[in-house]
């Protein structure tokens, strides 16, 4: 397969050439080659009315990306003096497609040779994950797109540094919100793919347990709480005062001064404090159990309290401080350190003397550069705090921290669309263990309904790791950006997407059971004769750049979309091409195949953080 892509690389830069209005390709910039190497991507030929495969194959180059590497204002096809082909009346050329991109045909059975020895060598080993698969990234997905080179010396900060995964963030002073689902899940993708590519990964939680919000909780529990409901159900408990403490307008004034006496030290404040945080932690670690998400430390505002006055001072030094005529305290930061290119105005202290979030998230983000050996930082959250990280940023880099000198806000924050509508039976939820539960419950009502019951089959765990999948590929099924409005419509259906993929797992283990045959790494592959098959080579070869394109982007969406056409293939695969009864060294390469299928969906599904069920 690389031989291939190194041969369309070639063809590709002589159709270059040949274009008048392209004034010169840049082959003699830096690694031309690798870069126009790693933007190729074989596909398989679709039928244009149908959009069904055809079982033969291209190389492709998209326009969006070759323009990268070019000096000139192209628009392939408009611009043009080239005829675009059509694919099918191409020999082995280079040819400029009616879409807009560039394709290189590829002969099927060189294809299905070359890529099939590649599969094998991959899949036997699982080495999904190939950290030099490229020397040359296209980062297409960030605002102002851009190439990044992978060193060898990145390669080294991988084992040596920590990658900071901060995502979830539950505030103990508020019910949680579809933001935080969305972030925990979002978070642990990240997590997970990360260590896949050789990162040392280090999860952090970073809890809001400071702050006038923080400061009505306490005022709300001295005046409603009760200690004996409390030690029953802490989480619970605590929000039930939120909710109460938050009708009584007549608190606000107090929890202001409550929020001042922790921030001065007062002991029975901080108390008080204390064993709500500690309560609130136990709890929620035994709803990220549910999802199979443990944390490596938990830090909190109120750590760096006392930092956020100092960063305070700093600012003051470096005189980018300025207080107004009510007592608020303001930094305005020189247009040259803003992503916006214009002075930032920030607010950073109350009139009453208290911090407030930015300072105190400056605070953290100097702690964990100055205190661990960190490769990057990534903050998983909503992308209404855009603003937020883009002051973090700007704050930063005037108070010359070194490491954050040359970032840009993709480089470390992960932003996140809304999710709208999102209710359990009872209402609006307030703990992840209340969504759990009703998704589980809506998971069996559905297989009660269409599924035949087996022995020996753990229905309960089935229900579970349904409706936990329904949770994650729901929210994943989308780009992380968009915004949607949340639907339990699918869960409760054999034609949903997270029935679909778990079924196909559990139908290919079932198959491997029954034809009793070991797996055949050295099964002859000329033998895999049906357009069918070439197609699940051809998707099979493309499983590592999904990886790695969902890797560089943060997008889970890459995978879900390729898993779903992967199963798509896979069922219309055995409804016809079987391995019970065939002759044996067809079965051996057709088992082979499906093997690989399974690995693959296996893989893409364990990397999204649901459990590959052998039976249902």
């Amino acid at each position: 397969m690389n031989l291939l892509r190194q041969q369309a690389v070639r063809q590709i830069k002589t159709l270059f050439r040949s274009i008048p209005e392209i004034r010169r390709i840049n082959d003699d910039q830096v690694n031309f080659d690798e870069k126009l190497y790693s933007l190729t991507r074989i596909e398989s030929i679709r039928h244009k009315e149908s959009a069904m495969p055809l079982g033969r194959f291209i190389i492709s180059l998209p326009q969006c990306q070759a323009a990268s590497l070019i000096d000139g204002d192209l628009e392939f096809n408009k611009n043009t003096n080239i005829r675009a082909l059509p694919i099918e009346q191409t020999d082995q050329q280079a040819v400029l497609d009616k879409d807009g991109g560039l394709r290189v045909p590829v002969n099927l059975s060189t294809f299905l040779t070359t890529t099939f020895n590649d599969l094998i060598k991959i899949f036997h080993s699982k080495l999904y994950y190939d950290q030099k698969r490229y020397q040359w990234y296209f980062d297409d997905w960030r605002k102002i797109p851009k190439w990044t080179e992978i060193t060898d010396k990145s390669f080294i900060e991988r084992k040596t540094k920590k990658c900071v995964v901060e995502f979830s963030s539950p505030n103990i002073a508020k019910p949680l919100h579809a933001g935080h689902l969305r972030s925990t899940l979002l978070g642990q993708f990240i997590a997970n793919i990360h260590e896949r590519f050789g990162h040392s990964v280090y999860r952090l939680n970073y809890l809001g347990d400071w702050g006038t919000q923080y400061g009505r909780l306490a005022i709300g529990f001295l005046k409603f709480g009760s200690y004996e409901e409390l030690n029953k159900h802490p989480l619970m408990h605590l929000l039930d005062i939120y909710v109460l403490a938050n009708k009584d307008e007549s608190l606000h004034e107090d929890a202001m001064k409550y929020f001042a006496k922790m921030e001065t030290g007062d002991k029975e404040a901080l108390n008080l404090w204390k064993k709500f945080r500690e309560m609130s932690i136990d709890n929620l670690k035994q709803m990220y159990q549910l999802f199979d998400i443990q944390f490596d430390e938990y830090q909190s505002e109120s750590q760096f309290s006392k930092q956020s006055k100092e960063i305070i001072d700093k600012l003051w030094q470096l005189g980018y401080c300025k207080q107004r005529n009510d007592g608020v305290l303001e930094t305005i930061i020189p247009s040259k350190y803003n992503s916006l290119s214009r002075d930032a105005c920030i607010v950073i202290q109350k009139s009453d003397g208290t911090t407030l979030y930015i300072t105190r998230d400056i605070a953290a983000l100097k702690s964990r550069l100055e205190t661990m050996s960190i490769e990057k930082i990534l903050y998983v959250v909503d992308s209404s705090q855009t603003e937020h990280f883009r002051n973090l940023l700007t704050i930063s880099k005037a108070m010359q921290i070194d490491q954050v000198q040359n970032w840009d806000l993709d480089d470390f924050y992960v932003p996140f669309g809304r999710m709208i509508n999102f209710q359990t039976r009872k209402g609006k939820f307030h703990l992840l263990s209340d969504v759990f539960d009703d998704a589980k419950e809506r998971a069996k009502e559905g297989l009660d309904r269409f599924l035949i019951r087996k022995e020996g089959i753990d229905h309960e765990k089935v229900s579970e790791v349904i409706g936990k999948a329904f949770l994650i590929l729901n929210d994943f099924s989308r780009a992380r950006r968009t915004d949607y409005t949340f639907s339990w419509h699918e869960i409760s259906s054999k034609d949903g997407i997270a029935f679909l993929l778990l079924y196909c797992h559990a139908r290919l283990c079932s198959l491997e059971k029954q034809v009793k045959m070991p797996i055949d790494w050295s099964a002859n592959v000329n033998l895999l004769t049906d357009r069918q098959e070439h197609i699940l080579i051809q998707q099979l070869s493309t499983f590592q750049d999904v990886l790695f394109d969902a890797y560089r982007s943060y997008e889970p969406t890459k995978i879900v979309h390729y898993l779903v056409r992967l199963v798509k293939s896979i069922n219309r695969a055995l409804a016809r091409l079987y391995v019970k009864d065939e002759e044996l060294e067809l079965a051996k390469a057709r088992l082979l195949l499906y093997h690989m299928c399974r690995l693959s969906l296996k893989e893409g599904l364990e990397l999204l953080g649901i459990e590959a069920l052998t039976r249902i």
